[in-house]
């Protein structure tokens, strides 16, 4: 079977290799006794297809763990799942500084992923103006989602409002501010550290 010689053809090129390397442990651990590693070591390149096809069955005897397979596929489904949240906090708008916060990018792989999709400049330097208006319906919604995943919080205020995740906390930052010095909204809570790029 053609899967088979591929399966030996590429155990044997392993084998080879650790016995090239002198790694015996792993040699032996593979069930190859001392003086087979030994021999190992001479087997030319060139003798690896004839020796794979000389075999009846396989050389190495593989069970898969099914419960791992399941594992490494959550684990890619987790992994696709954040690295899409991260392309919709950037197209939103979000700065370095927040995603550096939020996801541990750095500046870098922030640009890069700017410019991957397209994105005018390096997303620093100050937001565009909100109006009054707008920046109240950013403040109730912002409050109204309190508990969400403050990543989702951003993407589904900016949903709301078309504002960029950038406007977004700058308004938040001016409310802050206002509550702060006691001026219209001090008897709300806000649960945000002003984000500065």
């Amino acid at each position: 079977m053609e899967a088979t010689y591929k399966l030996n053809a590429m155990t044997l090129h392993y084998l080879i290799e650790l016995a090239a390397l002198d790694e015996y442990g792993a040699l032996i651990g593979l069930g190859i006794r001392a003086d087979q590693i030994h021999r190992l070591k001479g087997v030319p390149a060139a003798r690896v297809a004839q020796g794979a096809r000389s075999l009846h069955g396989a050389l190495l005897n593989v069970q898969v763990d099914p419960a791992a397979i399941d594992l490494m596929f959550r684990i890619f489904e987790r992994q696709e799942a954040e690295d899409e949240l991260t392309v919709r906090l950037v197209q939103a708008g979000a700065p370095g500084t927040l995603m550096k916060e939020l996801t541990g990018m750095d500046w870098h792989r922030f640009a890069s992923l700017r410019m991957a999709l397209g994105l005018n400049g390096d997303g620093r330097g100050r937001p565009a103006a909100v109006d009054p208006a707008a920046s109240a319906r950013i403040w109730s919604l912002w409050n109204a989602l309190e508990g969400v995943p403050e990543p989702e919080r951003y993407l589904r205020v900016h949903a709301a409002t078309g504002a960029s995740i950038r406007a977004i906390l700058a308004a938040l930052a001016e409310a802050e501010a206002a509550a702060d010095a006691g001026a219209g909204r001090a008897d709300t809570p806000i649960p945000l550290k002003a984000h500065h790029d």
